[in-house]
């Protein structure tokens, strides 16, 4: 029944208001949904800033990380990374961050799969430090990124790291 311009039905908007929390209760939202990033052919790569502290040289200082690759038909080469690793002494009993540059024995001509997320795990070594690294490429969402987690140390030394850098296709600036 229409009761004019500004009035409605009590009944129409009784229906509309049971209508309106039956979605709701059911999980019915109207979320826009998120385009996920094109793994388009190029180089890739991004840049974080984080904060690098060894006692021994007298505090913290600002430091980069960074990571890049090459993509072609979805293929990845050319990976390589530099991220911190938090280090414990075992001898000294000392803890400071090292930068870890990786990326050489990641296994060249990966594919990124369909679902837009390519995870790999390969032993990595940098400046006498040998362990496990696993690298994720994520083109999923609405930024492509790069996580680098690494476990590395022998007898004396343990370093851990887990980093995230958001991805962009291009060159770095």
């Amino acid at each position: 029944m229409n009761l004019g311009p500004g009035r409605s039905d009590p009944q129409d908007m009784k229906r509309r208001h049971v209508i309106t929390l039956a979605l709701l209760a059911a999980g019915v939202t109207a979320t826009p949904a998120i385009a996920d990033v094109v793994p388009r052919d190029g180089a890739w790569g991004g840049t974080i800033t984080s904060e690098a502290c060894d006692p021994a040289q007298g505090g913290c200082a600002p430091t980069e990380e960074l990571g890049f690759f090459k993509l072609r038909a979805r293929t990845v080469s050319a990976l390589s990374y530099t991220v911190l690793v938090a280090c414990y002494n075992r001898e000294t009993r000392e803890t400071y961050d090292r930068a870890f540059t990786g990326g050489k024995r990641f296994p060249s001509g990966q594919r990124v799969p369909t679902n837009l997320r390519l995870v790999e795990t390969y032993d990595e070594s940098s400046d006498g430090r040998s362990g496990s690294a696993t690298t994720t490429l994520d083109f999923r969402g609405s930024r492509a990124k790069l996580t680098v987690r690494l476990s590395v140390g022998g007898s004396i030394e343990r370093c851990t790291g887990r980093t995230t850098i958001p991805l962009r296709r291009g060159p770095l600036r």
